[in-house]
């Protein structure tokens, strides 16, 4: 009698090839006729004017029973080594009201930094509401390689709201807000051709920026003939410091290119992002001006570009408001810049999912001043105080 020789199973290799990439925050499990069917997709949540929410279910798969349950315990392995990794979580202390709900976006489990930040970021809206005069905020996100950052605000007052108090009250609001001796006498020399102020925050880990911006909207009206072609123009001259830090302080300066075609904006996109390992944030620019082309021809289209005194800073920005797009209409080119740039795809929907129906406002991108790539997204503009 012979024995029968043991079969050993056969090699297998992993094809390099990339697979397809499904996002998926819902899934439905069933079992019949000796299979599991696994399907997955979307829970947008509820839209405006919906009493409930509609699944999406995008893919569906089936797998014998054996490989259901080493599924099932490959996925128990993972998930054990993955929340071993990860830290404590502690309730998030920021303040009920104000810049609470800002800095809760895109944020660690708070801290010490993060109650700082908190206050810091307070203050600004306390000091506008102060004012008692009507004024706007912007919510904006920031990516770059390895981080989201949520926690950035703009508030935005016209400056004739306040009268003829607006000089004295506008600089005291600088002072205490910390800024700059030098910063604070560039700002009065320069008030008179702002008509409209922004203050700006931007909050990450134990940093802090404040930012203020003399937008000149009042004098390049007077600058420009409406007749005749125009070059560019200096429309927002902004202070940018770090109150706990000396060292960090920035002028930026965002000049306005009027009157270009969609070709034009695009050949100073390939300047900006130039070279080979630029080139998928350019093609990512690229498909956002291609949306909101649908709906806006280019001169509605106004495009700046920033620089700023000392750092290697070249970027532009882009305020795409008038196409009158919410932010899930870019959600292609957005899920497009966090694999580009690592964001984890739960990191970045715990931002989005909340204010998607929000309204698209402006991208601003290119090489930062520490020399990476970014994006900020700007969204969402809403009316406060008064």
């Amino acid at each position: 009698m012979h024995e029968q020789p043991t079969q050993q199973p056969a090699p297998v290799r992993i094809s390099s090839e990339v697979p397809h990439s499904l996002y998926a925050n819902a899934f439905k499990i069933s079992g019949a006729a000796g299979q599991i069917a696994i399907m997955l997709g979307l829970n947008p949540g509820l839209m405006p004017g919906q009493l409930e929410a509609e699944l999406r279910f995008a893919q569906c798969l089936f797998l014998s029973p054996s490989t259901a349950r080493g599924l099932a315990a490959a996925l128990t392995r993972v998930l054990q080594e993955y929340d071993s990794l990860q830290p404590p979580r502690t309730p998030p202390a920021v303040p009920p009201d104000g810049a609470g709900d800002i800095l809760s976006v895109g944020q660690p489990a708070a801290g010490p930094s993060l109650r700082v930040a908190a206050g810091q970021a307070d203050l600004l809206f306390n000091l506008l509401d102060s004012l008692q005069a009507p004024y706007g905020l912007e919510r904006s996100f920031r990516i770059c390689t390895g981080t989201l950052q949520g926690s950035r605000f703009l508030l935005s007052l016209h400056t004739k709201s306040l009268g003829d108090q607006a000089r004295p009250r506008i600089l005291d609001i600088c002072r205490r807000m910390i800024m700059p001796a030098d910063f604070q006498q560039a700002i009065e020399e320069h008030l008179g051709e702002a008509d409209i102020i922004h203050l700006g925050f931007e909050g990450h880990g134990n940093r802090c920026l404040y930012k203020v911006y003399l937008e000149r909207g009042a004098a390049l009206r007077q600058e420009v003939a409406p007749a005749e072609p125009s070059g560019p123009r200096l429309l927002h001259l902004a202070f940018k410091w770090d109150p706990d830090n000396a060292l960090c302080r920035f002028v930026t300066r965002y000049v306005w290119y009027p009157a270009l075609a969609i070709r034009q904006i695009d050949s100073r996109l390939s300047e900006i992002f130039h070279g080979q390992e630029h080139r998928e944030s350019l093609e990512i620019t690229r498909g956002l001006l291609e949306i909101a082309g649908r709906r806006i021809g280019a001169e509605k289209v106004l495009y700046l570009e920033a620089a700023e005194e000392g750092t290697p800073r070249k970027s532009f920005d882009i305020n795409l408001y008038a196409a009158g797009l919410q932010l899930q209409d870019m959600y292609g080119p957005l899920s497009k810049m966090c694999r580009h740039f690592s964001i984890p795809y739960e990191e970045f929907h715990a931002l989005y999912e909340p204010v998607k129906a929000r309204s698209f406002g402006h991208i601003s991108g290119g090489i930062h001043r520490e020399r990476e790539e970014f994006f900020s997204v700007y969204y969402g503009v809403e009316g406060r105080g008064g």
